[in-house]
């Protein structure tokens, strides 16, 4: 068995993103975008009444408006998902949906960073290198991880 997958009753590999609808896989992804979403929204808060910027500050705005819409449309996309659930695994429009996930989280921790950075420069490198640590334990975790076989009858009684 491979990680994160099961084999269903025609031994075609089914992947976590499938099981139980994908409704497991869309609430994890919503939870980290409103998480991003609302760390930005705290941080631009805070710039909303300066009046002259560093680079750190214009770096953390510029991020920001890059990584909410693209954040905002995932979490669009998510909620409409849920109710088309068996759309194509492979076409050209999902991937690119990856991608925007993809830039949009990667958007918004740049932005975090660097808004570190601003108020002190140690304070944005201990951030970076926790999200890094935590990005590498995490995903070597998650790569590990095997799902137990779907018990029909056990579906049945709940």
């Amino acid at each position: 068995m491979t990680p994160l997958s099961n084999r269903s009753q025609g031994g075609k590999e089914k992947s976590v993103s499938e099981h139980n609808d994908g409704r497991y896989v869309l609430r994890i992804s919503n939870l980290y975008a409103s998480g991003l979403i609302v760390s930005i929204l705290v941080i631009l808060q805070a710039f909303l009444g300066l009046t002259t910027f560093d680079f750190w500050i214009e770096t953390s705005v510029i991020t920001s408006a890059l990584a909410l819409p693209l954040l905002a449309g995932m979490l669009v996309v998510n909620a409409i998902e849920e109710h088309y659930l068996s759309g194509p695994a492979s076409s050209l429009s999902k991937k690119l949906m990856h991608l925007c996930s993809a830039a949009g989280t990667i958007a918004a921790l740049i932005a975090i960073d660097t808004s570190f950075w601003h108020v002190l420069w140690q304070a944005g490198l201990a951030f970076a290198l926790a999200a890094l640590i935590a990005l590498c334990i995490y995903g070597w975790y998650v790569a590990q991880l095997e799902e137990k076989p779907i018990d029909p009858v056990a579906q049945v009684s709940h």
